[in-house]
């Protein structure tokens, strides 16, 4: 594998973390000859952290705006930032699943020279997130998780067809037109939004449909609305989980599913948080979740 490069508080007396230089996209040639894209961000001699975004969104996705790459920093993480496979700049690949996604990273930390790292996922990340921490458990820490999607096959009860207006098993054209109508909302809601936040949120939808709804973002649904081929018990690190009680977007119930079968998971659910709270509890969940896969004593 190759790579190239295109373009919490600090405990009182420790020196200020030494922040990363700025690169949007850096790249790594897979075994199989793939492109794998990412981008770092927080302190350079961090806590490793692999961040999975949530639906259309990027690795350009900014959950503290502007304040993002201090704020991650100030927890003494290393933040890594992952576009899945259809998104961004990684080659889209039809044959994904959530396990062999796992060899991907793998394949990245062993570029980066990283033998043990934490995973985090926001939203769609999620599922990602527990299937690397599953699948190579000798060198994932710990996981955090915003808002994370469920297993609703599993879940049972009409989740599927909760979450995919109807269908038990919603085909990739159906995926896609979902992903391009919730795409073009976004990018018109966006106009609205603060004027300095506007153009941090262009960049990361940008990224996201760069090659197509019909690529990672359907696929995200796809692979969510079926059965997730790993087990949750092999789940054997800690996990962080939070979690909006009035989120719309992805059912509480779906992040009580995880906790009850996930072996290590500490559910926060919260009242009155919605789909966004990522944007409010990041330096939480960085937190926790670096504590637990990183504790004192072994520092």
């Amino acid at each position: 594998a190759t790579v190239s490069v295109l373009n919490c508080s600090v405990p009182a007396g420790s020196p200020a973390p030494r922040t990363m230089k700025r690169s949007l996209l850096k790249t790594v040639q897979l075994a199989d000859g793939r492109q794998l894209a990412y981008r770092e961000y927080g302190a350079a001699d961090g806590r490793p952290v692999v961040f999975f975004h949530g639906n259309l969104n990027s690795r350009m996705f900014q959950p503290l705006w502007q304040k993002t790459d201090d704020a991650t920093a100030g927890c003494n993480v290393r933040l890594i930032a992952v576009d899945r496979p259809g998104y961004g700049g990684s080659t889209h690949f039809e044959e994904k699943t959530y396990s062999n996604y796992a060899t991907d990273i793998a394949q990245l930390l062993k570029e980066l020279d990283i033998q043990r790292a934490a995973v985090a996922g926001y939203s769609s990340g999620g599922p990602n997130a527990l299937g690397v921490a599953a699948l190579l458990p000798e060198t994932i820490v710990a996981c955090g998780l915003f808002s994370p999607d469920g297993p609703y096959h599993a879940m049972g009860g009409g989740a599927v067809e909760k979450m995919f207006g109807g269908e038990a098993e919603p085909s990739y054209a159906t995926l896609a037109e979902r992903a391009a109508k919730s795409a073009a909302e976004l990018q018109a809601s966006y106009q609205k939004a603060k004027p300095e936040r506007v153009e941090m949120l262009n960049d990361d939808i940008s990224e996201a449909v760069k090659q197509g709804a019909d690529k990672g973002p359907a696929q995200d649904g796809y692979l969510e609305s079926r059965p997730w081929g790993f087990d949750l018990a092999a789940v054997r690190c800690p996990v962080v989980l939070y979690h909006g009680r009035d989120d719309k977007d992805v059912p509480p119930e779906a992040a009580e599913y995880l906790a009850e079968h996930l072996p290590q998971a500490a559910l926060t659910m919260i009242d009155g948080e919605n789909h966004s709270l990522v944007r409010r509890k990041w330096v939480d969940v960085l937190t926790a979740t670096v504590e637990k896969g990183f504790p004192a004593a072994a520092m």
